[in-house]
């Protein structure tokens, strides 16, 4: 309301506004925005769960996988017996199961919980046969790289300490044109037993088994000896190019 003095008499103007569409309308773009904070709600739930989803996608193919793995182990195993054929398909039957047991390896070593995490597992058994675990570089991103580098340093910890008495492991991860170099030292003072003067080793059954199975996966592992302890030196392929491979 607004008072127009210019002469006697005066004049009183009064405006009026219809405000009705535009209390709708904001009445309206308030309820939309509560269901957009609901949708947005449930999509980050989506979000922060999806990791978990996807984890347990893996577990419940891996859980099939080593079923079906294992159930032919058994058959196989089973059938020589059987037929009496067991003596002749010994290599066969070897590696048959190493498949199955390194899948089975696989599997425990795949789990996500930081306080269960292979390294984490690895670093405890160290510490209780005395050896102290010390990791270099950035470890793979991918499963398959990771799962390999996890096997390599499993292995060398038994050898390290059982062969040459090690207390400490290093681990050193560099990036490389087709995914990572990993080499592995330790501080051991005694000569593993099978090495020559020239420093190439006579392989055990788990170093030869590891060699193995890193070539199975693109990898390639040499050891080497220098009088100060025994070096792993391992290439180990991204996800990107075993797949390519």
């Amino acid at each position: 309301m607004e008072t127009l003095t210019d002469r006697q008499p005066e004049y009183v103007q009064i405006e009026a506004t219809d405000i009705t569409d535009l209390y709708r309308y904001t009445k309206e773009l308030f309820e939309n925005n509560k269901r957009l904070a609901a949708q947005y709600g449930r999509l980050r739930n989506i979000l922060d769960n999806i990791v978990e989803i996807n984890h347990e996608k893996e577990i419940i193919s891996a859980k099939m996988k080593i079923h079906d793995e294992l159930g032919r182990s058994i058959l196989t195993t089973k059938r020589h017996l059987t037929n009496q054929t067991l003596a002749d398909n010994v290599p066969e039957l070897i590696e048959l199961w190493s498949g199955t047991i390194r899948g089975l390896e696989d599997f425990a070593l795949s789990g996500k919980d930081t306080e269960t995490s292979p390294e984490v597992e690895l670093l405890k058994a160290a510490e209780m046969i005395g050896c102290r675990i010390r990791f270099e570089g950035d470890r793979p991103e991918d499963s398959g790289a990771a799962l390999l580098l996890y096997a390599l340093v499993r292995e060398s910890l038994t050898n390290a300490v059982r062969h040459a008495g090690a207390t400490l492991l290093n681990v050193a991860i560099t990036p490389a044109e087709r995914g990572y170099h990993v080499e592995i030292t330790d501080n051991g003072t005694q000569t593993p037993p099978g090495f020559a003067e020239n420093g190439s080793p006579a392989e055990g059954s788990g170093l030869r088994n590891l060699r193995r199975r890193l070539e199975q996966e693109g990898a390639s592992l040499a050891v080497k000896y220098s009088g100060g302890g025994v070096a792993l030196i391992a290439e180990l392929p991204s996800e990107k190019n075993i797949q390519l491979a």
